[in-house]
């Protein structure tokens, strides 16, 4: 290694903290790390420059890794300033109550060490800065559950030992402007304030009343001020939009726990201009009738009244943020945007946040509201907009010469849905008050350990975000479900040029540029393409593709098994379950691997009666239709035409080889905020392949059918599955099978795409092998 600046003239004496150890560069700035075995994230830091983090693998032994700080001050001599950006945080739930064995686990009253523990992996990346931001999406305190909100469906509460997470992560500025920050009502809200107050983290955006909920935050390190605002759009609203009215029929088999959305409660209201005759009402008629009066204009004191009276009849009623005489977050309205930053500006700040808890969630593209809003942020005067909720990675963008982070999903999150696992740090340094530089660090979570990643997960990360920041799409409601809806050109936007640097990605301003590449594949061998560059779905300059060549798109994006985790522990397999590995079944290291060290392997003897197999950790989520156009009125048209699925893999093996793959598919549903989400079985689909026993690498594809991934019986869409490979035994001898390069494939017909550059995997020709020339953004 060698640390230079940012001339390249090397820098002697800089300090190289790695995993505990340290070390110091040269008098040429070359440092010696031993062990480079494993990812691993060195800290850099050295007087006079801003301390940068850097992600090293087995691939920076090879050759001399440049590691380049910036001079702390600029050469027109104004202050830098780094500031790192994590996403949602908490650590209640399964991390205090474990629903599986080998996941990470808090302990209350351990004096912070468990959780420490959780996040020491990427800790190293989110505290190399001046300034670090998490969204802390939870209360934070030991309340019993009979406090919490009623009826509230996702309830988060983390114990007070979270402080000393955020304090391991470095964290300066704790953000509380999120639909969660008052899930135990006030009590909660005081219980957060006090244990985060009482770690001395500075915090905004929530509040026991609504001034206090809507106070900004001025910050200063370096010699610079920087002005913090925090809003929420996600207000319980849609909840109690979608209660039963009075006339609604009661649907037949309703559970008994969600009977009392259709009980009938005698309730009135007469204040000084509102008056809501007595009567028997459902919640949803009583929420309709609130409505109505408070758009006639009653005061605030009249608000707070009538909706104490209410929420003492439907204390079910859901009301998230700061408002109608109660705390909560901060009610995101735009209109109050330039005067808020106006107020920090003449208070002195030089640089202006703004962040956004709005979006859809699970959804990978930033929703057209909060498009709207964020843009409205920076037409006020904003500097940055960071946004979260959606608990995925989304893109970013350039607005007005102002970079916008529509989500960097999960920073520390016990969610189990394999969307939510891909992570990132958006690290942003500031000279004055300009932005000089952006990077974008991706990571993964894994069994709710959070950990920087590189090789192929981490250009997987940063190929997803490109693609997402790239293509011309937000997502959006026409109807009852989310769609990635074509979004309307605006010129004041420039798409995010991503440019690889050493496993991260450095954010530039407009796209990069697009280059020819030559590929040969046929309909029995498909040809890769790497991350995170994207693919055309057009020929140079526009030309149309070849009818029938197929873009593959890999759903699953953990098929490689090497140990890409900066995480301190050898161990390949990312997201596969490995709790039951077995000399017989398991990812273990394999020096002629087809690529890397580790494969996936089974072995079987015809002594043995049963199979052996192997899963991921999480479903995998299969979709029709990625794209749409709205048409308005509530219709809406695809335009990506529907995919053919398969598995791909490389294979070598000896013996006779009787293998599968086993797919168990369900419907998962989470459209209605008044009903937890429900997950069906549909059907479990199994198909056989095998290999020529004579330890060669092979390619294989396994094809499903249209008939798998058909609807069940009663229309329920099939969107999910968990997928198996399995060995069984051969008939005499005995038989090994390895596996690596293993992708869950979507296949689309190119020429069938919309325009634009997407996140292809592999690329399927339709029938023999033929050389084909595709358009690619690749840097």
């Amino acid at each position: 290694m060698q640390v230079v600046d940012e001339a390249g003239a090397p820098l002697a004496g800089a300090t190289i903290l790695v995993a505990g150890s340290t070390f110091t560069s040269a008098s040429d700035g070359t440092a010696l790390i031993p062990g480079l075995n494993e990812p691993v994230t060195a800290e850099v830091s050295l007087a006079g420059f801003l301390t940068e983090p850097f992600l090293l693998d087995q691939s920076d032994s090879a050759a001399t890794r440049l590691l380049p700080l910036l001079a702390s001050t600029g050469p027109g001599g104004l202050p830098r300033l780094a500031i790192h950006f994590g996403g949602d945080a908490m650590l209640g739930r399964r991390y205090v109550t474990p629903t599986e064995t080998d996941t990470a686990v808090v302990t209350p009253g351990d004096g912070g060490a468990s959780a420490r523990a959780v996040v020491s992996s990427t800790a190293p990346v989110l505290r190399a800065a001046d300034l670090s931001i998490v969204n802390l999406e939870t209360v934070v305190g030991s309340l019993p559950d009979t406090a919490a909100y009623p009826k509230k469906r996702f309830l988060i509460q983390s114990p007070p030992e979270i402080t000393e997470a955020l304090d391991e992560l470095g964290v300066d500025v704790v953000n509380l402007g999120n639909n969660h920050s008052r899930d135990w009502l006030e009590p909660g809200l005081s219980s957060t304030f006090a244990a985060i107050d009482g770690a001395g983290i500075p915090r905004l955006g929530a509040g026991l009343t609504d001034v206090e909920a809507e106070t900004a935050l001025t910050v200063g390190s370096g010699g610079l001020s920087v002005g913090l605002l925090s809003y929420t759009s996600i207000t319980g609203d849609a909840v109690n939009d979608a209660y039963p009215l009075d006339a609604d029929p009661v649907p037949p088999g309703l559970p008994p726990t969600e009977s009392w959305q259709y009980e009938f409660r005698d309730w009135g209201f007469t204040g000084a201009t509102v008056t809501i005759p007595l009567a028997s009402r459902r919640i949803g008629s009583a929420w309709r009738e609130i409505e109505t009066a408070e758009a006639g204009g009653p005061g605030a004191a009249e608000i707070a009244a009538m909706w104490a009276s209410a929420t003492a009849v439907y204390p079910e009623l859901q009301d998230w943020i700061a408002r109608r005489g109660h705390g909560g977050a901060n009610n995101m309205l735009p209109s109050r945007f330039p005067a808020d930053v106006a107020a920090l500006r003449a208070g002195g700040a030089d640089i202006v946040v703004v962040s956004l808890h709005a979006s859809f969630q699970y959804v990978d593209t930033k929703s057209s509201g909060i498009e709207i809003a964020a843009h409205a942020a920076i037409d006020a005067g904003a500097d940055l907009v960071v946004c979260h909720h959606s608990h995925v990675l989304q893109g970013l963008e350039w607005y007005m010469g102002k970079l916008v982070c529509w989500s960097l999903g999960n920073c520390v999150f016990d969610q189990n849905l394999l969307a939510t696992y891909r992570s990132g740090t958006l690290r942003t340094v500031f000279e004055g008050p300009t932005l000089l530089q952006a990077r974008f660090y991706p990571a993964t979570i894994l069994r709710y350990r959070p950990a920087p990643v590189t090789g192929e997960a981490g250009t997987g990360v940063l190929g997803l975000v490109h693609e997402r920041s790239d293509l011309d799409f937000h997502s959006t409601k026409p109807a009852l479900a989310v769609l990635n809806t074509l979004a309307a050109a605006n010129p004041s936007v420039a798409k995010a040029r991503f440019v690889l640097e050493g496993h991260t990605a450095r954010l530039l301003v407009g796209p990069g540029p697009a280059t020819p590449l030559v590929v040969t594949a046929s309909s029995t061998e498909a040809a890769d393409l790497s991350m995170p560059g994207l693919t055309r779905a057009r020929g140079p300059g526009g030309a149309p593709l070849p009818a029938g060549l197929l873009f593959g798109r890999d759903v699953y994006g953990y098929g490689g098994f090497e140990d890409d985790a900066a995480d301190g522990v050898a161990q390949g397999g990312l997201h596969w379950d490995n709790t039951d590995a077995t000399s017989d079944k398991g990812v273990v290291v394999d020096p002629a691997a087809f690529s890397g060290n580790r494969v996936l392997r089974f072995y079987r003897t015809s002594a043995n009666t049963v199979r052996v197999r192997m899963r991921p950790v999480s479903r995998v989520v299969f979709t029709d239709h990625r794209l749409w156009e709205d048409l308005g009125g509530g219709v809406v048209v695809p335009l990506d035409p529907l995919p053919t699925r398969s598995m791909r893999l490389r294979a070598a093996a000896t013996g006779e080889i009787d293998a599968s793959v086993i797919l168990d598919i369900y419907n998962f549903d989470d459209s209605n905020p008044t009903e937890d989400p429900e997950s069906v079985f549909i059907r479990s689909v199994e198909v056989p392949f095998t290999t020529a026993g004579d330890g060669a690498w092979r390619e294989t594809i396994v094809d499903f059918s249209a008939a798998d991934f058909a609807p069940s019986p009663t229309g329920l869409a099939a969107n999910m599955a968990t997928f198996y490979v399995a060995l069984y035994p051969p008939s005499t001898g005995e038989a090994t099978l390895r596996i690596d390069n293993l992708q869950i494939l979507e296949w689309r017909e190119a020429a069938l795409m919309p325009d634009g550059f997407f996140a292809v995997d592999a690329v399927r020709g339709p029938g023999a092998s033929a050389a084909v020339t595709l358009e690619r953004r690749e840097e």
